[in-house]
C-alpha cells in the first residue's frame, strides 16, 4: 500500500487516515516499536522484488546510470498497473463509514518535519502520518522509543552499506525511497522524542545511540559525497543533520545538574565530517544544489549560530552577520534567501533579535507578501516599526502611481525615507511631521477629489495587514507618523466618489480608532489644527473619535491643553457674529461641559481655566436664545414658544447642570464671604431659564434632568424656588416612576441609578406625614392585585434613602405590616413551597435593602419575620428541574446575601436568635451537598451546574467566615451543625462533594466549626456519629490541627 500509486488527492487523504489510524491501533497494544519494526522488513522485501513505478522524470546529467542494468528484466519485474489500480480499491471500503474524517493536525511543536521530503507525500506524507508518528513517539516510555531509535538507525547503516558496496544498484528508484524513508522517520522520530526528559536514567543509552547516529550520519555522507550528486539524498541528510543537532541542543538544555558531561562545543555540533568533507559537501550545494537543497543548508549553518547562543550562554550577544552564517548566498541573492529561510524556520523570532538594521530594513518589507506569522515577527519593536512603515509606504506608493491630486502622492513618502524618519532625534523628526501636517492641512482646507483609486486587492491586502500588526505599541514619535499617514489615507479614501472608497474610509477610521487606544498616547493637537481634524473627520459622520479625544483628557495625557485651548477658541469664533452654534459644535461644547465636570482632584485645577472659558460659551449661548425669545414672545404664540423652548432644552440639558452648579457655588461663596456682588450672578432672568429648564426635564430616566433638580435642591434659596414648585415637580416624578412600576419598566439596568437617585429626592423633601401617607397608599394598594412586584420594589428604593430616627421608625413599622400582608397572600403548593418565586425574590431583596441601611431602626418582630420567611422557603425542599436551575441559583443567592447582611448589620439582634439563623445555614448547606441527589447512578453532573454549585457553596463559605467571628455565641450550637454537616456527606452515595469545586469549600466551613467548638466536642460527636462519619470527623480534625489551626502568639 505504501508503495502503490494513488491516482487523486482523495485517495492519498483516505491513506493517510488509514496510516494514522494504523499507528493509534498499535499505541494502544503497546507495540509501537513492533510497527517500525515490521514496516520496514516488509518494504525491503517487496522492494527486493519489485521497482517502484513512477512518473517523474530523472535529473538529466546529475542522476547516475546504473551499468549492466537489464532493461528487459525491470520490465519482467514491474507489476501491472491495472492490479494496483485495482488492489487500492479497497481504501474505500474501509473508509466507507468515516470517510469524512480530517487528518489535519495542528501542531507548532513538528512544523518543522510538516512540509519536508516532498517525494514522500504519496507514501508517507509528513503533514499528517509524519505529525502522527511524532506523536506516537511522544507518548513512548523511554525503552521502547530507544528500541525504536536503535532499528531505524540499523537499519540505515545497513542500506547505505548495501548501496556503498554496490551489491544492490539495479534497483535507484527502490533504493532512493528507501533513504527518504528512513531519513523522514528519524526526523520525525527527533521531533517526537522525549528522552530529555529521562537523561538521569538513560545518559549511558542516550550517548551511546547519539554515537552511533552520527557514525550513521558520517557514512551517509560519504556515500553522497563519492557518487555523482543526486538531490534528493543530498536534502535527506542535511534534514537528518538538522534534526540530530537539534536533538543533541535539546538534551543539553534539560540535562540535569548533576551529570558533569562536558557541554559539546558549538564547533562539533556538526562533527560527524570533518572540515575538509564539510567544504566539499559546500562546494556541492552551492555547484549543483537546488533552492531546497540550499535552504536546508543555509538552516544547517544558522543553527550552528543559535549553538554558540546556547552553549556559550551569548544571549547578549552583537548582531548576526548573516553573510558569514550563510556562505552559499550571494549579495545580490542575500535577501531572498533570508526571506525563504526566515517564512520556514521556527527560530525565526531568534534570528531578527540578532539581525542589525540595515538587515532588518532590507528583509522585512519582503515578508510582508509572504505567508510569514507576521505577528511573532511584530513582537520585537524595531521589526514592527520597520513593518509598519513598509505598510505606509506601500500604501502611500500605490496612490503615488495612481491617483496623482491626493494628499498621499503630494506628501512623497517612500520607505528610505520614513525609515530615516524614525531614525532620527526629535528635532528632526519633528521638521519632518510638520513639513507633512503643511502639505496635510492645505490640501484639506481646498475641496479636491480623487477620480482613480488603486487595485481594490491592494487596498484590501494594506488593511488586513494593519489589522495583523500591534500598531498602537510603537513609540510615540512614530506614532506621530503613522497617524498623520493614516490621516492622509482616510481623507484620499473619502475624497474618491466610488463605491468601495467609503467602505475603505471606514474601515481605516476603525483602524485609527483602534491605534489611538492602544500604546502611547499621540498629541494629535500638538501638530495639527482642530479645524484640520474637523474638516478631515467630521463630526457628524466619526463622533467616536471625539469621544475618544475627550476621554484622553481624563487621563492626563500630553496634548489636552491645546485640544481645549484650539476648541474654545473654535467656538468663540463662531459665537463672534451672533450666539449661534453649529450642531457639531454644540455637541462638542456639550461633550466639553460633561467631560470637564466629571474632572476631580489635582488635574481639575490645572484645566479650570479651560472649564472656565467653555462654561463662558456656553452662557453665552444660552442667554443669547433667551434673549432672542424674550424679545420675540409679543410676536409669536404661547404654544410655539413653548416647543420652541422644549426643543432647545432637550438639546443642551446635557450642559447645564454643571454650568448651574458652577453659578449657584460661586455665588453662594460670596455671599458667605459678605460680597453682595456675588448675587448679580444669580438674577431673575437665570432664575428664570433655571425653572424653564426643570419644568421642560421632568423625566427621572434622564440623569442630566436629575443633575439639575439635585443642583436646584441644593441652592433652593438662591433659586427662590417655594415649597409648592418642590413638591409639584417631585411629585410628578413620583407618578412616573410608580407608572413604570405598574409596567415593569424600573427594573431596566438604564434607569436602575436614576430611579434610586430620584426616589431618594423625593423621600428627603417629605415631611413624617408625607412619608406616612406614601407608606400608607403603598398598603392600600394591595387590594385587589396579584402581583405584588412592583410594590416590593417601590419598598426596596425607599429602604436605600437616608432617614431620620423618627422616618426610620415609621418606614419599619410599615415596612413590616405591608411585607406581612404579601407573605400572607403569595399563594403555596401542597408541599408549602411558594409558587411565584420572582414575587420571593423581589421580597429578600426589599428585605435585604432594609437590613443593610442602619440609619432604620429594625424591631425585634421585623426580624423575626425575616427569619420566618427565610425558613418557609425551605429551600432543601426545592423542586428542581430543568427548567428552574437558574431560579433555584437565584434564591440561593438571594438568602445568601440577606443572611450575610443580616450578621453584618444586625448581629447584635441576631446572636439572640443562633437556633433560628444556624438551621437556616443548615437548609442552605443540604441544599448544595444533596443537590440532585436522586439522579440516576450514571447520570452525572454537568460543567454548568458543578460552577454554579461551586459559585454558591464559595458565599456559604463566606458566610462561615462572618459567622466564626462571632464564636462565643456560636459554640453551643456548632457542634450539632457540624455533625449535620458531616452526616449530609456520608449519608447519600450521590452528594456533591465528591466533586473536588464543591468539596473545597464544605471542607472550609467543616474546619471553621471545628475552630469554634472546644476540646470536649469531640467525645460527642464521635459517641453519636456511626463509623463512616467518626473517620471523616477525625481526617477533619487531623488536618484542622495540621493546616489551620492557630500556633502563634497575639
Amino acid at each position: 500500500m505504501i508503495v502503490a500509486e494513488k491516482k487523486d488527492e482523495e485517495e492519498q487523504i483516505l491513506f493517510g487516515d488509514y496510516l494514522v489510524s494504523l499507528m493509534d491501533m498499535f499505541r494502544r497494544l503497546s507495540r509501537a516499536e513492533k510497527l517500525v519494526f515490521n514496516m520496514l522488513k516488509s518494504l525491503k522485501e517487496w522492494l527486493n522484488k519489485f521497482e517502484i513505478v513512477t512518473n517523474k522524470k530523472p535529473e538529466k546529467s546529475l542522476k547516475r546510470k546504473s551499468r549492466g542494468w537489464d532493461q528487459n528484466t525491470a520490465k519482467k519485474l514491474k507489476p501491472h498497473r491495472a492490479e494496483l489500480d485495482t488492489d487500492i480499491d479497497y481504501l474505500h471500503v474501509i473508509f466507507e463509514e468515516f470517510h469524512s474524517v480530517s487528518t489535519e493536525i495542528n501542531s507548532e511543536s513538528y512544523n518543522e518535519v510538516e512540509h519536508s521530503f516532498p517525494y514522500l507525500r504519496a507514501a508517507w506524507p509528513s503533514k499528517s502520518v509524519g505529525v502522527a508518528f511524532s506523536k506516537l513517539i511522544t507518548g513512548l516510555v523511554s525503552k521502547p522509543s530507544l528500541v525504536i531509535w536503535k532499528s531505524l538507525l540499523y537499519s540505515l547503516r545497513e542500506l547505505v552499506q548495501n548501496l556503498y558496496d554496490k551489491t544492490d544498484v539495479r534497483y535507484e528508484e527502490n533504493n532512493q525511497f528507501l533513504l527518504d524513508l528512513h531519513a523522514a522517520l528519524l526526523c520525525q522520530y527527533f521531533a517526537g522524542s522525549r528522552l530529555a526528559e529521562q537523561y538521569d536514567k538513560f545518559s549511558n543509552e542516550i550517548n551511546e545511540q547519539l554515537r552511533v547516529t552520527e557514525e550513521a550520519l558520517s557514512e551517509f555522507a560519504r556515500l553522497l559525497l563519492a557518487q555523482e550528486h543526486n538531490e534528493r539524498k543530498l536534502n535527506a541528510l542535511l534534514e537528518c543533520a538538522f534534526h540530530t543537532s537539534y536533538f543533541k541542543l535539546l538534551l543539553h538544555y534539560y540535562r540535569p545538574d548533576g551529570h558533569k558531561e562536558n557541554s559539546p562545543a558549538p564547533e562539533q555540533l556538526h562533527a560527524f565530517l570533518n572540515t575538509e568533507e564539510w567544504t566539499l559537501l559546500e562546494e556541492r550545494v552551492m555547484n549543483f544544489g537546488k533552492s531546497q537543497s540550499k535552504f536546508l543548508y543555509n538552516r544547517l549553518k544558522l543553527q550552528g549560530a543559535q549553538a554558540i547562543s546556547l552553549l556559550k550562554l551569548t544571549e547578549e550577544s552583537s548582531a548576526v552577520e548573516l553573510q558569514s552564517i550563510l556562505p552559499l548566498t550571494n549579495e545580490d541573492y542575500l535577501q531572498n534567501d533570508v526571506v525563504t529561510l526566515l517564512q520556514k524556520m521556527p527560530s525565526m523570532k531568534w534570528t531578527l533579535s540578532r539581525m542589525n538594521q540595515h538587515d532588518k530594513a532590507s528583509i522585512l518589507p519582503r515578508l510582508l507578501d509572504t505567508k510569514a506569522e507576521i505577528n511573532v515577527i511584530a513582537q520585537d519593536l524595531d521589526s514592527l516599526e520597520i513593518l509598519a512603515i513598509a505598510v505606509c509606504a506601500r500604501f502611500s506608493q500605490h496612490f503615488e502611481i495612481v491617483a496623482k491630486g491626493s494628499i498621499l502622492a503630494s506628501l512623497n513618502c517612500n520607505f528610505n525615507s520614513l525609515n530615516e524618519y524614525i531614525r532620527a532625534d526629535q528635532n528632526a523628526a519633528d521638521k519632518k511631521l510638520i513639513k507633512l501636517k503643511k502639505i496635510i492641512e492645505t490640501l484639506a482646507e481646498t475641496e479636491y477629489k480623487v477620480k482613480e483609486l488603486p487595485a481594490p486587492e491592494e487596498i484590501e491586502k494594506v488593511l488586513h495587514l494593519c489589522r495583523q500588526l500591534p500598531l498602537g505599541h510603537l513609540r510615540r514619535q512614530n506614532k506621530c507618523l503613522i497617524f498623520a499617514l493614516f490621516l492622509a489615507f482616510y481623507s484620499d479614501l473619502s475624497a474618491s466618489n466610488k463605491i468601495e472608497a467609503k467602505k475603505y474610509a471606514s474601515d481605516v477610521f476603525e483602524i485609527i480608532l483602534d491605534f489611538l487606544h492602544f500604546g502611547p498616547h499621540v498629541p494629535i493637537f500638538k501638530y495639527f489644527s482642530l479645524s484640520t481634524i474637523l474638516k478631515i473627520l467630521p463630526v457628524a459622520r466619526l463622533w467616536q473619535f471625539y469621544e475618544f479625544t475627550f476621554s484622553s483628557i481624563k487621563s492626563e495625557e500630553k496634548g489636552s491643553e491645546q485640544f481645549l485651548n484650539s476648541l474654545a477658541e473654535n467656538l468663540e469664533s463662531a459665537q463672534s457674529s451672533d450666539c449661534k452654534l453649529g450642531e457639531d459644535q454644540r455637541r462638542l461644547l456639550l461633550l466639553a461641559i460633561e467631560t470637564l465636570s466629571a474632572i476631580s482632584g489635582p488635574s481639575a485645577k490645572r484645566i479650570r481655566k479651560y472649564f472656565d472659558r467653555i462654561l463662558a460659551i456656553y452662557s453665552k449661548y444660552i442667554n443669547g436664545y433667551f434673549n432672542k425669545q424674550a424679545a420675540k414672545e409679543s410676536d409669536a404664540s404661547l404654544d410655539n414658544s413653548v416647543k420652541k423652548d422644549k426643543k432647545f432644552v432637550e438639546k443642551t440639558l446635557a450642559g447645564f447642570a454643571p454650568y448651574v452648579n458652577s453659578v449657584l457655588t460661586i455665588a453662594a461663596a460670596g455671599i458667605d464671604n459678605g460680597d453682595d456682588k456675588s448675587t448679580v450672578l444669580v438674577d431673575e432672568s437665570f432664575r428664570r431659564i433655571c425653572k424653564i429648564y426643570i419644568g421642560h426635564s421632568m423625566d427621572y430616566r434622564n440623569p442630566y434632568a436629575i443633575r439639575l433638580l439635585q443642583v436646584a435642591l441644593n441652592h433652593r434659596q438662591l433659586l427662590h424656588l417655594d415649597q409648592d414648585e418642590i413638591e409639584f415637580v417631585l411629585s410628578h416624578y413620583w407618578q412616573q416612576i410608580n407608572a413604570d412600576l405598574k409596567n415593569s419598566k424600573v427594573n431596566e439596568t438604564n434607569t436602575g441609578k436614576t430611579t434610586e437617585t430620584a426616589v431618594k429626592m423625593i423621600i428627603g423633601n417629605k415631611t413624617n406625614e408625607d412619608l406616612l401617607l406614601t407608606l400608607q397608599s403603598l398598603s392600600n394598594n394591595l387590594d385587589g392585585i396579584k402581583d405584588f412586584r412592583n410594590i416590593l420594589r417601590c419598598l426596596e428604593l425607599i429602604a436605600k434613602c437616608s432617614f431620620s430616627t423618627i422616618k426610620g421608625a415609621i418606614f419599619n413599622d410599615k415596612f413590616k405590616s405591608i411585607t406581612c400582608n404579601i407573605i400572607l397572600r403569595l399563594g403555596r403548593d401542597e408541599k408549602q413551597q411558594f409558587l411565584d418565586k420572582e414575587q420571593v425574590l423581589a421580597l429578600l431583596a426589599a428585605q435585604q435593602s432594609l437590613v443593610e441601611n442602619k440609619m432604620i431602626p429594625i424591631s425585634t418582630d421585623t426580624l423575626d419575620d425575616i427569619l420566618s420567611l427565610l425558613m418557609d422557603i425551605n429551600i432543601k425542599q426545592f423542586p428542581l428541574s430543568e427548567n428552574n436551575l437558574d431560579t433555584f441559583k437565584q434564591l440561593h443567592c438571594a438568602m445568601s446575601g440577606l443572611f450575610g447582611s443580616l450578621i453584618r448589620q444586625r448581629h447584635v439582634l441576631l446572636m439572640d436568635r443562633v437556633p433560628q439563623f444556624m438551621h437556616i445555614f443548615k437548609d442552605l448547606i443540604q441544599s448544595i451537598v444533596w443537590y440532585k441527589s436522586d439522579r440516576q447512578k450514571d447520570a452525572a453532573l454537568s460543567a454548568n451546574e458543578l460552577d454554579d454549585l461551586a459559585e454558591l457553596a464559595m458565599k456559604l463559605e463566606a458566610l462561615m467566615h462572618l459567622i466564626a467571628s462571632h464564636s462565643v455565641h456560636v459554640k453551643r450550637v456548632a457542634p450539632f451543625v457540624l455533625t449535620f454537616v458531616i452526616s449530609l456527606i456520608v449519608a447519600n452515595k450521590r452528594a456533591t462533594t465528591l466533586y473536588p469545586k464543591i468539596k473545597t469549600h464544605i471542607d472550609s466551613i467543616c474546619y471553621d466549626l471545628i475552630g469554634i467548638c472546644d476540646h470536649r466536642v469531640g467525645r460527642f460527636i464521635l459517641r453519636c456519629s456511626n463509623e463512616a462519619a467518626r473517620q471523616v470527623y477525625e481526617l477533619y480534625v487531623k488536618d484542622h490541627k495540621k493546616y489551620h489551626k492557630f500556633k502563634g502568639k497575639v
